[in-house]
């Protein structure tokens, strides 16, 4: 069962609560649950107990406060919920191997700033045999792949690590690695769709030159705007939705990169073997795989190697940080997560070979084709898109029997309610961004419809902004408490159903002005 949404829910309600003593009775009362099925979900997902969490998380904040504020200890031990001062020197020497003055006086680098979970970042201590000269050191490949030593140098300032061996493959029976894939994140590039990201990853891995904006515009995703009719959903703006045929963005996306659509699916029929010797194939011929799902929804991410003869997979994931998956996840020294969990993983659906080059790449009649088509108002097995993803969205803002009010305070619904909110956002946002600037470049290199394109690039930059506008009247991008409470106020929907609105014109104008071009093409 996935609890990604439980545990964001009891992260957000406790990152907001660190001061003073967390009061269980309320988390119970937010969340639906009894404390008991609170501390199981907590410790089974994250590999940690809550209460051992909480605590962390306190130490990390009052580490800050030591390091950037004067304000004494005993001050700050009843700032964080502690009953007295020597409680408080105990519990942070425990956690930090040093006591609050000594960590005052000697400021040590041991804070850095963390993802949490979601959209939800905040100061963590790194652990003190962590810290100190890192820049050059030497390990055992064991950390690899349990063979001989290698030489792996570390960038202090960003926590990348950098390989230097003699082949980017490097493996040995049952193993194969191929190493220095770049990073694939939320965030990489700029960008905040996975699967353009991978794209882009896998791509210039290959020797491929495609920007984010091009890998975003050129399959199709950039264009998307879904909602589900039927409820508030998590997935609405899947890139599977983004065409009517699901296999259509990804058959676009690996065109864009010159590669050949070749693609496993699970089926209720397909063994875990078909998928293994898929993988292998590809990887010990040294190209990476694009999957949806792995860790995590299925999203897509990079596989970058094996080991255990398939059993474990490695490579990048946006969830593989994710506390509701660290007890199914390792990271390796390279930064690759670790799994031998992927099967077992439902969202687990398919994998995408980078091996086979494409007989050409794609054009761009084709794009615009592309765009037309996504961006055509329609409702398709319950999931309205275009124009009428919109209406739909703004339609589910407006239900007031859906939305909990801010006095019933019903956490996990706004939660999820907040995510599907974000997910749109970001959705017009990032893809709309993409595009301005995809037709910008091509007005630049297109004399003769640079005009045209132009105003193209023009409309796609109105919409984005207004996603921007939309951000705004939440306080911030982030998907905090903060935020899922300003959605709940009926006011601030009244404010976020006039931008949808606005947001959908402009596109409609832009929409309208593809269709003129491709008369014109």
């Amino acid at each position: 069962m996935d609890y990604s949404i439980f545990i964001w829910t009891v992260v957000i309600y406790v990152e907001n609560r660190l001061q003073g003593k967390l009061e269980y009775e309320d988390l119970m009362r937010e969340t639906g649950f009894s404390l008991a099925h609170i501390r199981d979900v907590f410790a089974r997902c994250t590999g940690m107990p809550l209460a051992r969490y909480v605590n962390s998380r306190k130490m990390a904040n009052a580490a800050f406060d030591l390091v950037h504020t004067d304000v004494p200890v005993v001050e700050l031990a009843m700032k964080y919920g502690f009953s007295s001062h020597d409680v408080f020197t105990r519990a942070f020497k425990r956690e930090t191997g040093m006591t609050p003055q000594c960590f005052r006086k000697e400021k040590p680098k041991m804070l850095e700033r963390v993802k949490l979970c979601a959209g939800v970042y905040g100061m963590a201590l790194i652990r003190p045999e962590e810290c100190g000269e890192m820049n050059v050191r030497k390990q055992s490949a064991d950390d690899f792949y349990d063979q001989s030593d290698e030489d792996i140098f570390y960038d202090s300032d960003d926590r990348e690590v950098v390989f230097m061996m003699s082949d980017q493959k490097a493996g040995r029976e049952g193993s194969m690695i191929l190493y220095d894939v770049p990073k694939v994140c939320y965030g990489a590039y700029q960008g905040y769709t996975p699967f353009p990201i991978c794209m882009k990853a896998c791509a210039n891995y290959l020797g491929t030159e495609i920007s984010y904006d091009d890998a975003i515009v050129e399959s199709g995703a950039a264009f998307r705007m879904v909602w589900n009719t039927k409820e508030w959903d998590g997935g609405n703006v899947d890139v599977i939705f983004t065409f009517d045929d699901p296999d259509k963005v990804y058959r676009m996306g690996m065109k864009a990169i010159g590669r050949e659509f070749r693609i496993i699916g699970r089926t209720p029929d397909t063994k875990k073997e078909a998928f293994v010797e898929f993988i292998k194939k590809e990887i010990d011929a040294g190209y990476p795989c694009i999957a949806l799902g792995i860790i995590g929804p299925p999203e897509a991410c990079v596989i970058t190697g094996y080991q255990n003869d398939g059993k474990t997979l490695m490579g990048w994931n946006c969830f593989q940080d994710g506390p509701e998956f660290r007890t199914k996840v390792k990271i390796d020294v390279s930064g690759y997560f670790k799994t031998d969990a992927w099967w077992e993983n439902e969202c687990t659906v398919a994998v995408f070979g980078t091996s086979a080059l494409a007989e050409k790449r794609i054009s761009f009649k084709e794009v615009i084709e592309n765009a037309i088509e996504v961006m055509s108002p329609r409702v398709v097995e319950g999931f309205a898109k275009g124009g009428m993803g919109f209406d739909a969205w703004k339609a589910a803002l407006l239900k007031e029997e859906d939305i909990p009010k801010k006095s019933q305070t019903v956490l996990p619904i706004m939660v999820e309610q907040m995510m599907c909110q974000g997910d749109a956002m970001d959705c017009i946002t990032d893809g709309r961004q993409s595009a301005a600037r995809y037709f910008k470049k091509m007005a630049e290199q297109t004399e003769e419809y640079s005009r045209e394109l132009l105003q193209i690039a023009t409309q796609f930059h109105k919409v984005e902004e207004i996603g921007e506008r939309m951000y705004a009247t939440l306080g911030g991008a982030a998907r905090d408490e903060k935020q899922i409470r300003m959605l709940a106020d009926p006011e601030t929907r009244g404010m976020m159903t006039d931008l949808i609105e606005q947001a959908k014109k402009e596109d409609d104008k832009a929409l309208a002005l593809l269709k003129e071009l491709k008369k014109k093409l």
